[in-house]
């Protein structure tokens, strides 16, 4: 059939009120272009020359529009998830008529009492845009194989080989077992979710989901003085260990655990709660919503509450969830998640003139993905403020306080040192606690609002957002991309790059809202996009397209601290003896780690001191693992298993010998493998290139004749425990050269730019 007959036949079914599916865009046909189903042809045709160009300058939730109660409101680009929202809005206004046409073409006209009187002409490029949009509306447009094709097209992805082992150093700090190996090899990408959902029930991917965390909440500021940010008139057993007072040099070691043990859990409550959540797989909102916090058997008795909860045991590490109540009226306290930790209310602290607002802030950033600085940038005019309430009554505060203020209110109950203070008052001029056009009406509620708020928190679309958008930070170590202004360079290219990725981000959430906001869910979207997956592009397809991905992120401490680890099987800790890891302790800092308390925020490029430590490490685990390799049979050995200390390149003469090439080129293509996750041949240039610097480290040695070992690159000790070999394990000598030589091949791939990144 002609391609003419095919869009008579849909324009029909568009008459008829039936869904269409044509390779054209509607009445707007355009035979050299893609098909737009309705979404892309609001993105493209609607979004930005219409209602980002003209109506949003009224129509913003901050706008003249919204303060004459419109009911039609648009949200920026500076709003997260605002093409969805607009999308929704834009559809559900198309539906209300007047005089037969849709509202959307009336008031544009000037018509129905518009406020804004007329923003353009019938028969204009946006009336016809718009009027096209409602067409749609009324029948949907689906696009088959005409559809405008995702730039992801043009991505090269990593096989589920690599992809399992890529995911498993990241989420559980180990590589994949041979199992796993071999179950990517026979399934590919169907035996990714059963094996990443494996991976998210240990709890070394609880570890991970509070280290994600514990970046945001920055709750380790308080690791050493937790138990100081609780009044004793308020919980009276906050000193329980040392009831009488007695100097710290005084007390028994069983008390200074006691301290110490309950020091941990006060700090820890934020970061429990989450991976409580994640354990249980409960709704995620629940870091917000859920009415209990977590105690470990040292804090239970803090609180009071050692009665409520059963452990198996005085670990400190064993939390469980508890509901507390206030011991001054017995009432249950109104736990909301993270929000009523002490720790997190300290964290972020409010004073006499700034009535919760940072509180406020920082939850609109955290919790609903969306930074109210940032949406309501723009130039002041300082002498236009005469109120005494500018807040409340100046434009120009009010657009950004009447956002923020009551999520402010909903925090009255705690006071600036994050104490729960029921009998607290609040400022006449201040709101009602609420969020958005919610609020609390009867005041009897309040010293509950925030249990209210974690509700709608959870319930909300933009925490969905502020969910994927954190796991996504996390997995590739990039922001997601801002909406590209219309006057941006390469604007097309950039829309096309923001287009691709909230394709994702949208994924994502759809699979988070079905799974009952299960966290994993969005782990495992991500792992399985591009974004994590992708080893190369194909530069002349994606035409630029593609911005954010493929490329690599430094590894934090933390991060490449596991993956030394993984790799190598021992730790780059100070000492055999002292098992302080250096890129957790001394190098974190310098590394480009934080402390939460005077660095909250992670480097991410590269400085001459971060890549000295990254080349320190490197040659230190080679000079601590090569020669106690040697010191195990072959099939306990993890990096050499192919060859022996007697393996050379070549006779004494000089002679090369073919079949111990093929020995050790046959390792080296293992240590790639196992090192940088690169599957090579025999064959390929960059195994030749590491057997030359083998063989040429390996002349050099013999040349010098001189066989002697530094002693701590001598394999004279178990590396595990420290403790001294048998004399016939001990590898204390390089008689043979070989020693040092696959001590710079491990330097080299510990160095290499696919091992310090991801």
């Amino acid at each position: 059939m002609e391609r003419k007959n095919v869009c008579a036949s849909a324009l029909l079914a568009l008459i008829a009120g039936f869904a269409v599916s044509c390779g054209g865009k509607g009445d707007d046909l355009d035979k050299s272009s893609a098909c737009l189903d309705n979404r892309q042809y609001f993105e493209e045709k609607v979004w930005q020359p219409v209602l980002g160009n003209v109506c949003v300058k009224c129509h913003a939730p901050e706008g003249q529009a919204a303060e004459r109660a419109a009911k039609f409101l648009i949200l920026p680009a500076s709003y997260p998830g605002f093409l969805e929202a607009n999308y929704d809005a834009l559809s559900e206004a198309a539906k209300t008529e007047y005089e037969g046409r849709s509202q959307i073409l009336q008031k544009p006209l000037g018509k129905m009492n518009h406020g804004g009187g007329q923003l353009f002409t019938e028969g204009s490029p946006e009336y016809n845009a718009l009027s096209e949009f409602i067409k749609r509306v009324k029948a949907p447009v689906t696009c088959g194989s005409n559809a405008k094709p995702s730039p992801l097209a043009a991505v090269e992805l990593a096989d589920a080989e690599l992809t399992i082992r890529k995911a498993a150093i990241h989420l559980v700090g180990r590589l994949p077992t041979s199992a796993e190996v071999a179950r990517a090899r026979a399934e590919g990408d169907a035996s990714l979710d059963p094996m990443l959902d494996e991976m998210m029930n240990s709890p070394a991917f609880l570890d991970r989901v509070k280290e994600i965390y514990g970046d945001i909440f920055q709750v380790g500021r308080y690791n050493n003085n937790a138990l100081d940010l609780l009044d004793p008139a308020d919980w009276p057993g906050r000193n329980w260990w040392n009831p009488s007072d007695i100097p710290y040099e005084g007390l028994t070691e069983e008390q200074k655990l006691g301290e110490k043990n309950s020091e941990l859990a006060i700090a820890a409550e934020p970061l429990e709660l989450v991976a409580n959540v994640v354990r249980y797989n409960e709704p995620f909102g629940n870091i917000v919503a859920a009415p209990y916090t977590m105690v470990n058997p040292y804090s239970a008795k803090v609180y009071g509450v050692e009665g409520k909860v059963t452990f198996s045991s005085a670990d400190a590490y064993e939390f469980k969830p508890v509901q507390l109540t206030v011991p001054k009226t017995g009432q249950p306290y109104p736990s909301a998640g993270v929000m009523t930790s002490v720790v997190y209310l300290r964290r972020f602290p409010s004073t006499q003139t700034n009535l919760n607002r940072h509180r406020a802030r920082m939850v609109y950033k955290q919790f609903l993905a969306t930074d109210i600085l940032r949406v309501a940038e723009r130039p002041l005019d300082p002498s236009s403020v005469t109120s005494n309430t500018p807040t409340r009554d100046d434009k120009y505060c009010s657009v950004c306080h009447k956002v923020i203020d009551p999520i402010a209110g909903a925090f009255q109950k705690f006071d600036n040192d994050g104490r729960f203070r029921p009998e607290a008052t609040w400022p006449g001029f201040m709101p009602q606690p609420g969020l958005g056009t919610e609020t609390i009406n009867d005041v009897r509620e309040y010293p509950a609002a925030l249990q209210w708020l974690g509700k709608k928190i959870a319930a909300d679309r933009r925490f969905v957002n502020a969910t994927v958008y954190t796991v996504y930070e996390a997995l590739t170590g990039h922001k997601p991309l801002d909406y590209p202004a219309s006057d941006a360079p390469n604007f097309q290219n950039k829309l096309s790059s923001w287009r691709a990725q909230d394709e994702m981000f949208r994924a994502a959430a759809t699979a988070f809202v079905d799974s009952k906001q299960n966290i994993k869910s969005v782990f495992k979207v991500i792992i399985k996009s591009a974004y994590f997956r992708a080893v190369n592009v194909n530069k002349a397809a994606a035409e630029g397209e593609l911005e954010s991905v493929g490329t690599a992120r430094w590894l934090t401490p933390e991060l490449l601290s596991r993956k030394v680890k993984a790799v190598a099987g021992v730790g780059w800790t100070k000492s055999l003896k002292d098992k302080s890891e250096w890129l957790l302790s001394d190098y974190k800092l310098m590394y480009g780690g934080i402390d939460f308390d005077t660095i909250t925020e992670r480097l991410t490029d590269v400085n001459g001191i971060m890549a000295n430590v990254g080349r320190r490490m490197a040659n230190e685990m080679a000079c601590r693992v090569t020669a106690h390799e040697f010191t195990k049979p072959k099939a306990e050995r993890l990096l050499l298993n192919g060859v022996e200390l007697d393996t050379v390149p070549d006779d004494p003469l000089g002679v090369p010998l073919p079949a111990a090439e093929a020995t050790i080129k046959k390792n080296l293509v293992d240590l790639h493998y196992r090192v940088l996750g690169e599957k090579l041949s025999v064959e390929d240039p960059e195994i030749e290139r590491t057997f030359q610097l083998f063989s040429k480290t390996y002349r050099e040695l013999r040349e010098l004749k001189k066989p002697d070992l530094a002693y701590d690159c001598q394999g004279r000790w178990d590396l595990a425990t420290g403790a001294d070999l048998p004399k016939e394990r001990v590898v204390d000598t390089d008689k043979n050269f070989t020693v040092r030589s696959w001590m710079a091949v491990m330097t080299y791939l510990l160095s290499d730019y696919k091992f310090l990144h991801e």
